[in-house]
């Protein structure tokens, strides 16, 4: 019987529909098209589709005068039928998502009316100002920190001076630091300028120079020197053949293993004997060509003569070897007449030639340039090509006639690995400044430091040069200034403004808050962004502590539309129309703030808004739900109405 009865339900709707509109048709298109049945009951369907609908089928049962006016909206047309005893409530959850039948009566008639009108304008705007200012109170306790930070690290203070003095100077006005913003930035760009020289200063501080000069880091000492005295070579733009002559070995190469420094010591003597055996008579060039190298080498009369004389030019080089201590020109005599042992020699020869060689065709190249031509990419090319001379001087004892044992050669590759590496990292460094590209100076600082002490060994210096660092690469290369304060923001207080509830005796404004709030209504109900604006009304509890208990009023709650701009942005145009009461959100709340900080706990009673954000763009009308509120909000001021401050 249900299933004849459905089909002729359909077979007349069916029917209906190619017939003119009556109430009896509209009903059944109404019933089908526009609403969900719950158990006897109905609702009308919510979503956009289907609201269109309703909104059409209704418009014909609108006064004469309005039936075809094109300028009423789908939600205009339903307000009209909002109080039909029959479906008057069902047609106010589509709406936005009508009142308890307790809670009906709470505003008059004359409020439905205010309520009606479409502040999307206005919500929006006070949303994005809120998002900003949100935005802008957590930057202002980052200065805060960051100024703290550095009064208390000599490590920080050496490597940002001028962010210091600045800091220093604006003092008490930090929460003001958007009025110092270019005053900053312009003490951000002068440290990062000197961000390597700084970074050798701090090296020097008594409590970085003890950790260095503990024997247990010995190596570390030796790598962060040896970088810096690279750096230092070719900052001064000293030829590669050069910095190898002035290497001294016995003078900058440490390990507390006394092998692992033998053969480390040695191979840099071999370096130094090679290169200065391949020195051009040329004022053209420094070296000989690889290609007159290999002539020679090719040549066993010349090339036995050539190693002949390397043997003769032997000093104290000596390397530990699986058959003891033996010296330099012992190994290279023993290869008289082997074939596979002198080639061995004969590639570490050549492959040394190679490098020289394109290290010397980088100092052509910027020998031709004028200077207005040079970056400091082409004085990198040249430092790291001159590393990669030295990188393959280390390497001498891989050379399977040296037969070294593979423990200790692991610990030679590994050694030297982390000497060159470290060496890159500062030329890296060294560009970056010389480049203007700050956000990596920071990355490669930072590795600096990680290779020179340990966080624990410094209190987190190398925490806080990668988050203030950070901060400070963002703002030096900043290319525009900020957007115009809006219209909401130029009789606003600025950033920091919290302070004055927790600096006065008493204190009455117009609040603003941003954060995260639970809901309770037999349990937890629900949570979410929360951003009400209100009257706060505050009592200090103290001048030393800066306590402040509050009593806040709220009005509003735009935390959809606070939702929406953290997700979106601020530059997009909200194209959702919002209605007054769908922000209606009274509450009486008491509240409290952390000293010297924008954040507050709250807990009171809420209405909660009917305007909810559901992601995607997209926003939803709910029912507004009389809750317990908990939550922890960002403060901030909007317009003070009365402070009085504590009496001198």
């Amino acid at each position: 019987m249900k299933k004849k009865i459905n089909f002729f339900l359909i077979a007349l709707i069916t029917f209906v529909n190619t017939y003119a509109q009556t109430a009896y048709y509209d009903a059944l298109n109404i019933r089908n098209n526009c609403v969900d049945t719950i158990n006897s009951s109905f609702r009308f369907k919510t979503d956009p589709a289907s609201v269109k609908k309703l909104s059409a089928y209704l418009r014909n049962y609108l006064p004469d005068n309005k039936k075809g006016d094109p300028a009423l909206t789908e939600d205009q047309v339903l307000a009209q039928f909002s109080h039909n005893a029959f479906f008057g409530a069902q047609i106010q959850t589509v709406r936005g998502g009508g009142m308890s039948p307790d809670s009906a009566g709470f505003i008059s008639s004359t409020m439905s009316s205010i309520g009606g009108l479409n502040v999307a304008s206005f919500a929006d705007g006070l949303a994005k100002f809120l998002v900003k200012r949100f935005k802008g109170e957590l930057t202002t306790v980052f200065f805060k920190r960051f100024k703290n930070d550095l009064e208390k690290s000599e490590e920080l203070k050496t490597l940002f001076p001028q962010t210091y003095k600045v800091l220093m100077l604006v003092d008490s006005d930090v929460y003001q630091f958007n009025i110092y913003l270019n005053t900053i930035r312009e003490a951000f760009i002068k440290d990062f300028a000197q961000l390597y020289p700084n970074l050798k200063k701090a090296e020097q501080l008594p409590v970085i120079r003890a950790y260095l000069d503990d024997p247990v880091h010995k190596e570390v000492k030796t790598f962060v020197n040896n970088a810096f005295f690279l750096i230092d070579q070719y900052a001064n733009n000293t030829h590669p053949g050069d910095v190898i002559a002035n290497y001294e070995p016995d003078n900058m190469i440490f390990s507390p293993d006394s092998f692992l420094q033998m053969n480390i010591r040695s191979s840099v003597k071999v370096l130094q004997l090679v290169s200065a055996s391949v020195r051009s008579v040329s004022k053209d060039h420094y070296w000989v060509s690889p290609d007159s190298i290999i002539i020679l080498m090719n040549d066993p009369v010349a090339r036995d003569i050539y190693f002949g004389l390397l043997m003769q030019k032997n000093a104290d080089c000596k390397f530990h070897t699986l058959s003891g201590d033996q010296k330099f020109s012992e190994l290279l005599g023993a290869a008289k007449g082997d074939i596979a042992r002198i080639n061995q020699y004969r590639k570490y020869v050549t492959d040394l030639a190679a490098s020289a060689q394109e290290a010397g065709d980088y100092i052509s190249s910027l020998q031709l340039k004028k200077k207005t031509e040079i970056d400091y990419n082409d004085y990198y090319r040249f430092f790291s090509s001159s590393l990669d001379i030295i990188e393959k001087g280390l390497s001498f004892t891989r050379l399977s006639v040296i037969r070294v044992d593979s423990a200790l050669q692991n610990n030679i590759n590994h050694y030297s690995e982390k000497l060159i590496n470290l060496a890159r990292t500062a030329g890296d460094l060294y560009v970056d400044v010389r480049t203007k590209n700050y956000a990596s100076a920071i990355i490669n600082a930072t590795i600096i430091i990680d290779s020179i002490v340990d966080n624990t060994a410094n209190s987190g210096l190398r925490n806080n040069v990668l988050k203030y660092g950070t901060l400070a690469a963002t703002v030096a290369q900043a290319q525009n200034a900020d957007e115009v304060e809006k219209a909401i923001e130029s009789i606003a207080l600025p950033p920091g403004s919290y302070s004055v509830k927790q600096k006065s005796a008493f204190n009455i404004s117009l609040n603003g808050y941003v954060g995260y709030a639970f809901d309770f209504n037999g349990g937890l109900f629900a949570k979410g962004i929360y951003a009400p604006v209100g009257f706060t009304g505050s009592m200090g509890l103290g001048r030393k502590h800066q306590w402040a208990l509050s009593l806040f009023a709220s009005v509003i709650d735009i935390g959809g539309l606070v939702s929406y701009r953290l997700s979106s942005g601020l530059t997009d145009t909200l194209k959702q129309e919002i209605r007054l009461e769908s922000i209606i959100s009274p509450s009486l709340q008491l509240m409290t703030g952390i000293p010297k900080t924008p954040i507050a706990f709250c807990a009171g009673w809420r209405m909660t808004p009917k305007l909810f954000y559901a992601g995607q763009q997209s926003f939803q009308a709910i029912t507004a739900r009389s809750v317990f509120n908990l939550s922890v909000l960002v403060d901030i001021p909007i317009i003070n109405i009365l402070n009085r401050p504590y009496k001198k």
